[in-house]
């Protein structure tokens, strides 16, 4: 549609509705908790609440799995370009995970995979169904904006 220009009331909508998810929540339950209110966060699982705070990067994935073992995807943020990258959560808590490290069952040490990224075959990424899960644990650091 040629001139075609969104009515003031969506754009309001549209700025009002960002400004909320950014700022307006986090403020509000602050105010909430600050003034014994509530301590509720409305949020549905401890598993999406991991990734509401914006102001964090990741810099390592860990999936201890139930027979022991471990993947773990080390600056997960090379993987940004890539599908499902750098990771996905499933909302049923499976995974995507581009796995840079393994532990065997029973040990601490972490072995780097060689290939994760080939020049011809491209990225290797990893399905981790829940039922395989046994703890995730993410390591982040505050986001700075210096890029």
């Amino acid at each position: 549609m040629p001139g075609w220009q969104p009515p003031p009331a969506l754009l309001c909508a549209v700025t009002c509705g960002a400004w909320w998810r950014r700022y307006g929540r986090k403020w509000m339950y602050r105010l909430l908790w600050n003034n014994d209110i509530s301590w509720s966060d409305n949020t549905s699982s401890a598993w999406q609440a991991m990734f509401d705070q914006t102001g964090f990067s990741v810099t390592e994935v860990r999936v201890i799995l139930r027979d022991g073992s471990g993947m773990m995807s080390r600056l997960p943020g090379n993987f940004e370009e890539w599908p499902n990258g750098p990771f996905t959560l499933g909302n049923k808590g499976d995974m995507v995970l581009y796995v840079t490290h393994s532990s065997p069952s029973g040990s601490n040490e972490w072995e780097e995979y060689k290939g994760v990224v080939d020049k011809y075959w491209g990225a290797l990424a990893t399905y981790i169904p829940a039922d395989q899960i046994a703890r995730v644990e993410i390591r982040r650091v505050r986001a700075t904006n210096d890029e």
